[in-house]
């Protein structure tokens, strides 16, 4: 079983509950498919503080990219559709104290909204597409070709 993240606070009560109703470490574990260690952890916190919500915010570094860089990065991109990843950092990079790395850029990248994604690409289809299919093959003898793209799997 690999690292997930934190348990919410349902996930919590219900390794609780599970442990509560009699079942061991191990039964609880393969019940709710969560590690032993998880399961020992929570219990043991219920039982000396007798609470079972996660107080940790967030765990790892703090992302060197906030808000407003996140919108910054943005109108990079409106500016120049065909820029590289890594003219996108420079000029990020040029305009702030701490520089940082395309893995940063990268990962900035994938929650900005200007990203096409499957609902979106289905409104394209059906508002711009379809109309240009059936006017241009009334007789439906035409292909509409795409790749594997992640929206379009959709």
């Amino acid at each position: 079983m690999g690292k997930k993240g934190d348990l919410s606070n349902f996930e919590r009560g219900m390794v609780v509950g599970a442990r509560r109703a009699g079942l061991s470490i191990s039964q609880s574990a393969q019940l709710l498919e969560f590690s032993r260690t998880s399961i020992s952890k929570v219990y043991k916190e219920w039982c000396k503080k007798g609470k079972t919500s996660s107080l940790r915010q967030s765990c790892g570094r703090k992302c060197l990219v906030d808000a407003r860089g996140q919108r910054r990065m943005g109108r990079l991109i409106q500016a120049d559709r065909r820029a590289t990843l890594t003219e996108i950092t420079t000029r990020y990079n040029r305009g702030v104290q701490q520089s940082i790395c395309e893995a940063t850029t990268r990962t900035t990248l994938r929650p900005i909204e200007h990203r096409l994604n499957a609902t979106v690409y289905l409104s394209i289809v059906s508002d711009h597409v379809h109309p240009f299919m059936t006017t241009m093959y009334p007789s439906s003898d035409g292909y509409f070709q795409q790749d594997n793209a992640p929206c379009h799997k959709a």
